[in-house]
């Protein structure tokens, strides 16, 4: 999620030498802060949905799991169950976010470039087969419709 006052592009001392990029940054920040305040989103969401999503999903099932909800269903007999489960879903959903898959990448994209493109290549095959599960999961009834407050 966006932090108005560290959303900032470049390095600080660019800043010092460029003021006025600094201000219509901050012009911007404030832009998409009263977007999220009127609309619950910004254009900046819209831009890149999946990465926002993808960052927001997972903090909330995590905080629906500690303190909100609980089904209490058959296929979640117990309040255990459903915080496993919904911690598993977060993990699926966070594991799927392009800064970790480029954080974890072993190989150096300069130096090892073949070993890195076969990485990467192979990494986005394992990332889409993970996210349609995640999504699979999300998505049915009887999930979906416990997520509640």
């Amino acid at each position: 999620m966006m932090n108005v006052l560290k959303d900032f592009p470049y390095q600080p001392r660019y800043y010092i030498t460029h003021p006025w990029k600094f201000v219509a940054q901050c012009g911007r920040n404030m832009r998409a802060a009263w977007q999220r305040i009127t609309k619950g989103y910004c254009y900046r969401d819209a831009w890149n949905m999946d990465d926002w999503f993808l960052s927001v999903a997972p903090p909330i099932l995590r905080a629906i799991a500690d303190d909100i909800s609980y089904p209490g269903n058959d296929e979640f007999p117990t309040k255990e169950a459903w915080h496993d489960y919904l911690y598993e879903l977060a993990s699926k959903f966070e594991s799927c976010a392009n800064d970790y898959m480029f954080k974890t990448n072993p190989y150096d994209c300069v130096k090892e470039h073949e070993k890195w493109s076969e990485w990467i290549t192979q990494t986005e095959i394992n990332r889409t087969r993970i996210l349609k599960d995640a999504l699979h999961e999300f998505s049915r009834m009887e999930v979906f419709n416990n997520l509640w407050t």
